[in-house]
């Protein structure tokens, strides 16, 4: 042991960072070689009349540990909010990060599909992403949903 090197304890937490966060008209992460395909990136939402119905939203994450995991577990929190704060759903899952190759950090894609989510009004919704319970990351976006001018 180097006299005066910090000694890296086990409890420290690897730090996982979200580097990328939209919604989509579809997405897929392809099995074969680990490709984030994402279609038609969008942030606004346009209704003729609310309550709207929207049939179907992806939501794509790309994370990104600052090094290697050690495949230690983590858990990520997806919630969409109205203006006012209220839930309106949420979607929690367990993932461990990826081994890293040749200097490179790593990475992970995860795709969420959301059908028939109901818009009571016009608003700016947020959608919150949370990795460990908000003690590491915690990022947001917000998704405009708009009256449709006649």
């Amino acid at each position: 042991m180097i006299v005066g090197a910090p000694s890296i304890a086990k409890s420290v937490r690897i730090q996982v960072k979200i580097v990328m966060m939209v919604t989509a008209d579809y997405a897929a992460v392809e099995p074969q070689t680990g490709k984030l395909n994402v279609i038609g990136v969008f942030n606004r939402i346009t209704a003729k009349s609310f309550p709207l119905t929207y049939h179907r939203m992806y939501i794509a994450v790309r994370l990104e540990a600052e090094m290697e995991d050690g495949a230690e577990p983590h858990q990520l929190l997806i919630t969409l909010a109205s203006e006012d704060g209220h839930e309106m759903l949420a979607i929690k899952g367990d993932f461990e990060m990826p081994k890293s190759s040749r200097g490179i950090f790593p990475q992970l894609e995860i795709v969420c599909e959301f059908n028939q989510l109901k818009f009571p009004a016009a608003g700016d919704y947020r959608i919150y992403v949370r990795v460990d319970d908000g003690e590491l990351v915690d990022e947001s976006c917000v998704l405009q949903v708009v009256q449709a001018d006649d």
